[in-house]
């Protein structure tokens, strides 16, 4: 799973998701592909868990911008923290005619957190 988030201001769009069980050369080329195909993403967070640490590992040196992060408070803690800021209108989601995926992630949003399919919130 990975996102693709940009800051215009005090609002925050998504551009893009990717959405797939990916081992950890599947991770590693995905992470690739997208920093090509978003050149100016400048910071890419990527969990140092699991094979999060080896895929660190594989791109410091190959992609800029790799920083590792371990979020605290599990999902409903990650969702808390950025409620306000969903509240306040500052989270931009593309229209669902424009990319497909948009579809999955809005319908996941309403049950989360009790949703079988609820980890892109």
């Amino acid at each position: 799973m990975g996102q693709v988030w940009r800051r215009l201001g005090s609002n925050f769009v998504l551009l893009d998701q990717i959405r797939e069980l990916m081992d950890c050369s599947t991770t590693v080329k995905r992470i690739v592909e997208v920093s090509g195909k978003w050149r100016g993403a400048t910071a890419k967070l990527i969990e140092d868990k699991a094979n999060g640490s080896a895929v660190i590992q594989m791109l410091t040196n190959q992609i800029s911008g790799i920083i590792p992060v371990n979020p605290s408070g599990g999902k409903i803690g990650r969702a808390a923290a950025i409620s306000p800021l969903i509240e306040a209108g500052n989270i931009y989601i593309p229209h669902p005619q424009m990319f497909p995926w948009v579809t999955d992630f809005l319908e996941e949003c309403p049950a989360f957190p009790k949703g079988a399919h609820d980890d892109q919130v």
